[in-house]
């Protein structure tokens, strides 16, 4: 992922408004929540297809550790708050959302679109 994008991603509030515009930033190509059918839809390179195993959560923590993993690749700076953040944001991302909070953060993704 590119540098900027990174850097965006990292400075989104740690609230769960930020983590909703994280995953529609990391994971919104490819996931769609559809209202009318009240489900999620991923494309699966050829076609939508209904989330029906829980998947969405899996690909959410997986892009909330990758993102966490590219924080903690970036260069190193001179900036003792910077690198403070960085670590706070990384670490925040890299732990496993607990049930109750994941609903909070999928609901929120799901009206972003």
């Amino acid at each position: 992922m590119e540098e900027a994008k990174i850097i965006y991603l990292m400075n989104l509030p740690l609230t769960d408004a930020g983590n909703a515009n994280r995953l529609h930033s990391l994971l919104g190509d490819d996931w769609k929540f559809v209202p009318q059918l009240g489900r999620w839809l991923h494309w699966n390179g050829q076609r939508w297809q209904e989330e029906t195993n829980g998947s969405i959560r899996v690909a959410a923590m997986e892009a909330f550790r990758d993102l966490a993993a590219d924080i903690r690749s970036l260069p190193s700076c001179h900036d003792m708050k910077e690198m403070q953040h960085r670590q706070k944001v990384a670490d925040a991302l890299g732990r496993a959302p607990d049930d109750a909070r994941f609903i909070l953060v999928h609901n929120n993704f799901r009206y972003i679109h």
